[in-house]
């Protein structure tokens, strides 16, 4: 497990990762309630999404899943 870390001065974000994919997860975005983005790679997308957003509150959030494999 890796945590990864975004800081632009103003906005703090902590990403844990699970190195090996059990279980699987991945963060969201929500805006004025609405999903505006999901994925894993947050701490590559938040600085683009901090821009198509300025004035907006943004929720960051994730969501597990369980893996099965076949």
């Amino acid at each position: 497990m890796t945590q990864k870390y975004y800081n632009d001065g103003l906005h703090i974000a902590v990403a844990t990762v699970m190195e090996h994919g059990l279980p699987g997860f991945e963060f969201f975005i929500e805006a004025d309630g609405k999903e505006i983005w999901s994925g894993m790679d947050l701490q590559t997308h938040y600085p683009e999404i901090l821009k198509q957003y300025p004035d907006k509150e943004l929720l960051i959030n994730w969501r597990s899943f369980p893996v099965i494999w076949v």
